[in-house]
């Protein structure tokens, strides 16, 4: 569920947006002093590099010294997302929720957590609050139809298990499945290729770029990493956060994986890549190479035909 409709983009957990901070700060509606914004951009930038714990430290320090400021909060609660800590997570909205309750974004953003603990009746309750907040929003009124078809999927099969028979509930049932089908599709390799480092690299980056887990699909490049265009890494970091979190789908496929070791700590890898996303489908080669650091095998640059 996305958290302000103006702001960030918008990624699906269990099939419903939720926001995150990117591309800079995020401004709820307040203004913020500004000698805490370092403290905004810094906490965001290690959210958006996958070092959580850093984020979290430089988070609650900053609370201690602003007990009540909403937007490090709401920043916090983010860090505590993508921990795993959904509970923490959620007292921390909550209590957000009943301190600002003119704002319709704490609303939305519990009703994410709530589905990802599969209780959709509270998702959805939550969702009829931050539409009775403020009637044009967007992305949690998009949010309440992916919950009511949950709902409606659940309804279906308690009838299929009373009426075994029906021809017509199946059908209902496997169109709504598809809309939280969160299936990623990764590396399909020759038996060869099953334990070579390169190829298991490959397909870790391919699961999180399929499943959107932002933390891990960044992790997986180098800290030097060379970004085409001349871009920075900065703004490159912050372009694919926004793109890829931006859709509600994708899937990566990958076949005829060539590997060439250089070295003993790099190696270059080809393939043919399938991106499926929100409808669209591109097929092209691409070749990354890969440097070995900490004994891990990190992407260094990449290029495609495309």
């Amino acid at each position: 569920m996305n958290f302000f409709p103006s702001h960030p983009p918008s990624v699906r957990l269990f099939g419903l947006q939720s926001s995150l901070i990117s591309g800079g700060i995020l401004w709820l509606c307040l203004c913020a002093m500004p000698a805490l914004a370092d403290d905004y951009s810094e906490v965001t930038q290690l959210l958006h590099s996958g070092k959580l714990s850093q984020a979290q430290a430089l988070a609650q320090s900053h609370i201690s010294n602003n007990p009540r400021d909403p937007q490090m909060r709401f920043l916090q609660a983010e860090v505590l997302t993508q921990l795993g800590q959904t509970t923490e997570a959620i007292d921390l909205l909550e209590a957000l929720r009943a301190e600002y309750p003119e704002l319709p974004e704490p609303y939305n953003n519990l009703a994410a957590l709530y589905a990802k603990q599969g209780q959709y009746d509270k998702a959805r309750g939550a969702l009829e609050m931050a539409i009775k907040t403020n009637p044009r929003y967007v992305t949690a009124i998009e949010n309440l139809g992916d919950v009511y078809a949950k709902l409606a999927s659940e309804q279906y099969a308690k009838a299929l298990a009373l009426s075994p028979a029906s021809t017509t509930l199946p059908v209902k049932i496997d169109r709504l499945t598809q809309v939280f089908d969160t299936t990623a599709e990764t590396l399909a390799l020759d038996p060869s290729d099953a334990h070579d480092p390169i190829a298991q690299a490959l397909r870790d980056w391919a699961k999180a770029w399929s499943l959107r887990d932002m933390p891990s699909y960044l992790a997986s490049y180098a800290p030097d990493f060379q970004p085409a265009k001349q871009q920075s890494l900065a703004d490159w970091r912050t372009e694919r956060y926004q793109r890829i979190r931006a859709k509600n789908r994708i899937q990566i496929s990958l076949k005829d994986l060539r590997v060439q070791h250089l070295s003993d700590d790099t190696a270059r890898a080809t393939f043919i890549q399938t991106y499926q996303a929100d409808g669209l489908s591109l097929t092209h080669q691409k070749v990354l190479e890969f440097k070995r650091i900490d004994n891990r095998w990190l992407i260094q640059r990449e290029s495609s035909d495309e």
